[in-house]
């Protein structure tokens, strides 16, 4: 019984710090380097800015790849801290935390696109500057697009490990809530970005506020305190 709350506490502190690294990389790849960059009402000088900041750009396409193996080793152990309570919700949540992985590689790739357009490859010699330029907005706005399509899945993966959080009490019950909120916070931002562009626009970032204290909270309790064990015994 020792060894296996030893066990549960080291998957919960492995997972804390994964969530935190993965709150970093996403924060530093999307609020520092695209959006710094990216103007999505002037294709020229978005141009001009991938091309001045060419590293920083890459390495923003590093760190989303990074996040790759993060949320796939995350989805693993937290199915892991979970499955006692619900296999099946737990099961569930780590399915729709890996969709967001395939969702997130192929933006990856929208992000390669733009850098090869800006290559100057000699086979982009029959494209004019123009059109260069507007590929090079489309496949930001593809991006954009794919980035909203992994938050309604992500929405699904909150809720239900708040729904298994708030059931197993492994954490502080509040957590549960929180989770549920963030939820919801995602749900509506993603559904809006289809349905009413201009709701989502007024929305951020003041909606995406909730789920990243949420996340922050969450991934520095599993680190430091870890997972209260007696709910284990109990179950």
């Amino acid at each position: 019984m020792e060894a296996k709350a030893i066990k549960l506490k080291q998957i919960a502190r492995i997972a804390g710090a994964t969530y935190l690294v993965l709150i970093f990389l996403g924060i530093f790849s999307e609020a520092v380097v695209r959006s710094s960059l990216v103007f999505y009402s002037d294709a020229s000088l978005t141009v001009e800015n991938v091309l001045q900041s060419e590293f920083l750009f890459r390495l923003g396409i590093v760190g989303d790849i990074l996040v790759l193996f993060g949320d796939i080793v995350l989805a693993v152990l937290l199915y892991f801290l979970l499955k006692t309570f619900n296999k099946t919700l737990a099961v569930l949540a780590m399915t729709f935390r890996l969709a967001i992985v395939a969702v997130s590689s192929v933006n990856v790739l929208n992000m390669l696109s733009v850098l090869l357009l800006i290559s100057g490859s000699e086979y982009l010699k029959s494209f004019s500057v123009e059109q260069i330029e507007s590929l090079v907005l489309f496949f930001f706005k593809v991006h954009s697009y794919g980035y909203d399509v992994a938050l309604t899945l992500f929405s699904a993966h909150c809720l239900i490990i708040g729904t298994l959080f708030a059931k197993s009490r492994i954490i502080p019950y509040l957590f549960g809530i929180a989770l549920l909120i963030t939820a919801s916070c995602y749900f509506v931002f993603g559904f809006s970005s289809f349905l009413l562009p201009e709701v989502s626009q007024s929305l951020y970032p003041i909606i995406l506020l909730p789920p990243l204290i949420t996340e922050l909270a969450l991934a520095l309790w599993l680190l430091i305190k870890g997972v209260n064990q007696t709910k284990f015994n109990v179950s």
